[in-house]
């Protein structure tokens, strides 16, 4: 993985929300969520606009990694860099904090989404709407991988 995000810098593509969430994805599938914070680095020092579906995807890798101070934290973050947590958001820390038995917070998340209107049908098929964008860029990343023989 990461010699192919090197190869793909050093050949002039340049990452974006969506290279860096195909990244962290990766990382969280492989067991190496430990690697997510060199991620984190590198956006710090670039021009890349963070959106919900990135933060969603960080957030859940460290649900699922059991780190909930920084699942916390980066929710936290996400909030003061005015992304809205969606139904996604809330699912994801959810499931987090029901596997490790702090069903309060649970409790609290679910109203808080409540309280927000995540919940509709609308808010449901925006969120698959974006979903199907984080796809498709993926899919586009794969292309650029494969047409310029990164491997």
């Amino acid at each position: 993985m990461d010699d192919v995000f090197r190869k793909m810098k050093y050949q002039g593509v340049k990452p974006n929300a969506i290279t860096y969430s195909s990244l962290v994805n990766a990382y969280n599938k492989t067991g190496l969520v430990v690697k997510i914070d060199s991620v984190l680095r590198q956006i710090v020092n670039s021009d890349v606009v963070l959106d919900t579906p990135f933060f969603n995807c960080i957030i859940n890798a460290y649900g699922e990694a059991g780190d909930l101070a920084t699942m916390k934290e980066l929710y936290i973050q996400m909030e003061e860099r005015k992304c809205k947590p969606d139904n996604i958001t809330f699912a994801t820390m959810i499931k987090a904090y029901a596997a490790h038995g702090i069903f309060n917070v649970v409790e609290e998340l679910k109203q808080q989404m409540l309280s927000t209107g995540e919940n509709s049908g609308f808010a449901q098929k925006q969120n698959k709407k974006a979903r199907r964008g984080l796809l498709e860029g993926h899919k586009r990343n794969l292309e650029v991988v494969n047409t310029e023989g990164i491997y």
